[in-house]
């Protein structure tokens, strides 16, 4: 009523402590400080403390191929752990690896809030924390500013923020459940980098196929988009006696044999 009236300053103010009051006793039960910042739009903003709970969720996963966002890890882990299942396989006779590089289209822009929040649930997190992220990511006005002139402002509801430092830690959660179906195969990832690796036996390249298959299905039931053109391949063999290696193809187009390419730089 004070805020309606507007009589006076201190009216307004004792209102709006108020209402804030009632939001930390709202969010008490999931984060150990009872102080949140909102921004013009009035959604909550996600405080590092809250960044932390999703992170120490992140690390209950316990999966080691797993390295953005985990204790201790790096870029230097992810590729050093490459390079360890490569060269061990290489090591065994008739053998060779082929290194699969993934990029996606536009992947942060691709989450479905809602199916992520239906992880996020299954990951044990606070439903109250699940509202905020969904709330977060939904409705948000978004316009583009080139020199002085700003577009139109449209509302979103897809994707998670460009730039935002969270947005990579919400993706590392969605695709948690990305793994390999094979004992010989192994997805390494770091963010939304992907790598799969494929340690072949003579000859046999029958799982690894069927483990970019099923790669390609959880990519259809996430709502990511493969991008095919950008997406490369390695072939590492030493072998002397080569048969040739045949393309790999995902749904209907090759992708690219290389000799290089710049790994997590």
């Amino acid at each position: 009523e004070a805020a309606t009236n507007g009589d006076s300053i201190n009216s307004i103010k004792e209102y709006t402590t108020a209402v804030a009051s009632y939001i930390g006793k709202c969010i008490d039960d999931v984060t150990v400080s009872k102080t949140i910042t909102t921004r013009s739009n009035q959604k909550p903003w996600i405080t590092a403390k809250l960044r932390a709970i999703l992170k120490s969720r992140d690390s209950c996963l316990n999966d080691y191929r797993l390295f953005a966002y985990r204790p201790n890890r790096s870029t230097d882990d992810a590729i050093t752990t490459t390079l360890y299942l490569a060269l061990t396989q290489l090591d065994n006779k008739d053998s060779y690896v082929r290194m699969l590089f993934i990029d996606f289209s536009s992947a942060f822009n691709t989450i479905i809030p809602q199916h992520l929040i239906e992880k996020l649930s299954l990951l044990g997190l606070n439903t109250s924390l699940c509202n905020w992220i969904l709330d977060f990511l939904t409705g948000r006005p978004q316009s583009v500013r080139i020199g002085n002139s700003i577009s139109s402002t449209t509302t979103l509801s897809t994707g998670a923020p460009q730039g935002c430092v969270l947005s990579p830690l919400l993706f590392t959660l969605l695709n948690h459940d990305c793994a390999a179906m094979h004992s010989l195969k192994h997805i390494i990832k770091f963010a939304n980098d992907t790598t799969v690796v494929g340690l072949i036996s003579k000859n046999d390249e029958s799982a690894n196929r069927e483990e970019v298959q099923q790669l390609t299905a959880w990519c259809k039931d996430n709502n990511l988009s493969l991008n095919v053109d950008k997406t490369k391949e390695m072939v590492v063999d030493f072998r002397r006696a080569q048969s040739g290696h045949s393309t790999l193809f995902i749904d209907g187009s090759s992708v690219e044999i290389i000799k290089s390419t710049k790994f997590l730089g």
